[in-house]
């Protein structure tokens, strides 16, 4: 029967019942890919036999010899004995040896370790403390290396094969890293026989033969012959290439050891913190303040014990929980204020950059806009985390008080007389707008009225000072005012203009 497809089992069950439709309840009985003859007399048995085989034969369907009973007076079939007697139940799907033990683990029940469970802890202790449990590593036997890989763990199984059989040295399961999660199945499956190599290289290098790796994925018997290599399998191939062994698949259900060890991470039981852990006496917190546990008129108990022993011990028990606090307090400022920037200290008068984030700019994109503005003088501190800074009049729209987080101090140039770069604009309100230094000169041009304007930050730049229309100077109408107070003969806003 074709598995992986959907409705396979129904396809196959409509199949085989077209086909032996004229034997079924007759002396055929067929459950998807099971088949059962059953006869009367030895004779009518061999001709029903023949007369399923040659039906199989003839559409096509073939079976394989070593799944078949040919005959038998009594056959397991789908869970149970069938034999003339009747129908008897398959004891092994339903008969569980240490029941007894695994009913005590069962959350919300009682543990009662009563005589049934004690004789099944026995039989379990002496077959974990005899033969072939406590076996050594023998290097002149035969090793057998079983891996297995699922979403969560890694696990092998190192055997050896004496003249009783195969039995187990040892066994380990590894939980992969978060990393090692993302792998392909095919590389987790490599991942496990290359971790099983590592974990048992002392063992398997003083071989003096060639082992055997079994594994339940098929394409990894070509694991250390395959042409197209992935980076993680390049990265492995150069480790196996110290040992000698061959790999054989092995069908998952026969490998039963190394498929439990992989699956361990689901046992809830055996998971544990990654954190650090003691165990330490601990004091109520009743007993911490009072020297004493509290008492219950239940539980009447006579204690004469004299009140400077109890005065001692309450003050070496305050002691020590005090040192603890402290302990743990200069533990909490170490790593709390590890990752922490100290905090600046500006003086009035310094200059200071102005992170651009929170300030509307004309950059169509803020990556390629400027990070930084400025500088700017720092007037006062406001606050614990706010600085005042001296912003240029074209701002009157921006608050001028920022948190520290927002500014950095000027660092002066270490090279002496290197030429710095002028100031770019300041955008405001999606406006380039230059600051304005002072008012030198005014004139008259066809009605229009002129200043000589010089520009801030542009002292030693031989374009510091242009000629600008007043309608372009309405955010500096002070300076305007002050070169008017100064040259009231210079042509003004209230000038005729002919």
């Amino acid at each position: 029967m074709p598995f992986g497809l959907t409705n396979a089992p129904a396809s196959f069950q409509n199949l085989f019942n077209d086909i032996f439709a004229d034997f079924l309840d007759i002396f055929v009985v067929v459950y998807l890919d099971d088949i059962m003859v059953f006869s009367i007399s030895e004779e009518e048995h061999f001709e029903h036999v023949t007369s399923v085989l040659q039906r199989l034969r003839d559409n096509d369907l073939f079976s394989k010899s070593s799944k078949c009973v040919f005959p038998a007076s009594s056959v397991k079939y789908l869970g149970y004995f069938v034999s003339r007697d009747g129908l008897k139940i398959d004891f092994s799907k339903v008969f569980q040896k240490n029941s007894a033990l695994t009913s005590l683990l069962k959350k919300d029940s009682p543990f009662i370790f009563n005589e049934e469970a004690l004789s099944k802890f026995q039989i379990l202790k002496e077959a974990f403390t005899t033969f072939p449990m406590l076996s050594h590593f023998n290097p002149s036997l035969p090793a057998i290396v079983e891996t297995d890989a699922s979403d969560y763990s890694l696990g092998a199984v190192l055997s050896q094969v004496n003249d009783s059989g195969k039995h187990p040295i040892s066994s380990d399961s590894h939980k992969p890293l978060p990393a090692e999660l993302n792998y392909e199945v095919h590389e987790k499956e490599s991942l496990g026989i290359v971790w099983a190599l590592k974990r048992w290289k002392a063992f398997l290098l003083s071989l003096s033969n060639s082992f055997e790796i079994l594994t339940d994925n098929y394409s990894l018997q070509y694991f250390m012959s395959s042409k197209v290599l992935t980076c993680c399998k390049a990265h492995w191939e150069e480790f196996p290439s110290e040992f000698h062994f061959s790999i054989t698949y092995c069908p998952g259900r026969l490998a039963t050891l190394p498929d439990a060890l992989s699956h361990w991470d689901n046992v809830w039981t055996d998971r544990e913190g990654k954190s650090d852990s003691r165990i330490v006496s601990l004091n109520s917190p009743f007993f911490t303040i009072y020297g004493r546990n509290p008492s219950f008129d239940s539980i009447q108990i006579s204690q004469d014990t004299p009140a400077g022993k109890v005065s001692t011990k309450l003050q070496s028990v305050q002691q020590v929980v005090k040192e603890e606090l402290e302990s743990e307090i200069k533990c909490f400022k170490k790593y709390s204020n590890r990752d922490r920037a100290i905090l600046p200290h500006f003086q009035p008068g310094d200059k200071l950059w102005l992170a651009s984030k929170n300030i509307k700019t004309k950059t169509h994109t803020k990556k390629l806009s400027e990070r930084w503005l400025g500088p700017f003088e720092f007037l006062e501190k406001i606050g614990s985390h706010a600085y005042h800074l001296k912003l240029p009049q074209q701002w009157k729209s921006v608050h001028p008080v920022f948190h520290v987080s927002l500014l950095e101090p000027v660092n002066k140039s270490a090279i002496p007389n290197r030429h710095q770069f002028p100031p770019p604009p300041v955008i405001v309100e999606e406006q380039e707008k230059w600051e304005v230094a002072q008012v030198q000169d005014s004139n008259l041009k066809r009605g229009i009225l002129w200043y000589l304007v010089e520009w801030k930050g542009l002292n030693e730049d031989p374009e510091r000072t242009t000629w600008e229309p007043a309608s372009k100077l309405t955010s500096s109408p002070d300076l305007i005012k002050d070169f008017h107070t100064l040259y009231p003969d210079k042509p003004g806003p209230n000038t005729s203009r002919v």
